[in-house]
């Protein structure tokens, strides 16, 4: 059966960038669940191959109804085996659903920074044919702590638990479905945050150099095409061992 992945977006400017390339390389279908606009969550998953969900400016401790409706679904896609891949805010949510703690970060990170494999068995399978490192796509304010069971895949300087698996399921907090033109969105619509980085640091937190956590637009767009290159690179080898969980569950859930 030819089931769709369904993708879940917070904001208008999101998308599935690169992701939505691969998966139209696969002939996997998609279907996108605009949360901006309201649209309803699915009540029943026998239709759905897999759910991606995506990032966005808010907070899942922010008083959203669509918080814990996001939450309730990846904890039913769990039980009925169902793949789960999320970025950004889709990976918090993902954190949360598996009982883990999501807070406040004391740094606040945006542009590129470097990612590093984690030494373990489910790194070396996720990330075989990478790098050591990577320069990876990042605008993030929380972090989260690792699910139980879950397996670390990517760590960095602020943000320990970068990525991690579970079964079928794994979660990003970094962003490898950045295409140019999403960097250019972004940096358009939240232009304040990048020209007047503040407020970065919790009380009593260390003293820190803000250029080092915060970028300034140019600093972005430098050798933009080359970094997204790489960027898709590190994507292919995570997103095919993602969609090799999709296509063996479809048809079975």
């Amino acid at each position: 059966m030819n089931k769709p992945i369904y993708i879940l977006r917070h904001l208008e400017i999101e998308g599935p960038g690169y992701l939505a390339e691969v998966l139209d390389r696969h002939d996997i279908p998609y279907r996108i669940i605009d949360l901006v606009n309201g649209t309803i969550l699915p009540t029943k998953l026998d239709a759905v191959g897999g759910l991606v969900f995506l990032g966005g400016p808010t907070s899942m401790h922010d008083n959203l109804t669509w918080v814990d409706q996001e939450i309730l679904l990846i904890k039913r896609a769990m039980e009925v085996r169902l793949p789960i891949l999320g970025h950004g805010l889709g990976a918090e949510l993902i954190a949360s659903a598996l009982g883990a703690s999501v807070v406040r970060n004391p740094v606040q990170e945006i542009g590129w920074f470097p990612v590093h494999r984690v030494q373990n068995e489910a790194s070396k399978l996720w990330t075989d044919g990478m790098a050591e490192s990577l320069y990876a796509f990042k605008w993030q304010r929380q972090a989260f702590s690792l699910p139980q069971h879950a397996q670390p895949l990517l760590s960095s300087q602020w943000s320990i638990n970068e990525a991690f698996v579970l079964g079928n399921v794994v979660a990003f907090q970094c962003h490898l479905e950045m295409t140019v033109n999403m960097v250019q969105s972004w940096l358009s619509y939240f232009s304040e945050q990048v020209a007047q980085p503040q407020d970065m640091a919790d009380d009593n937190s260390m003293t820190l150099n803000w250029d080092a956590v915060i970028q300034g637009g140019d600093s972005i767009l430098l050798n933009l095409e080359e970094r997204i290159a790489a960027l898709h690179r590190a994507a292919d080898v995570f997103y095919s061992h993602w969609l090799q969980s999709v296509k063996e569950t479809r048809g079975q859930v």
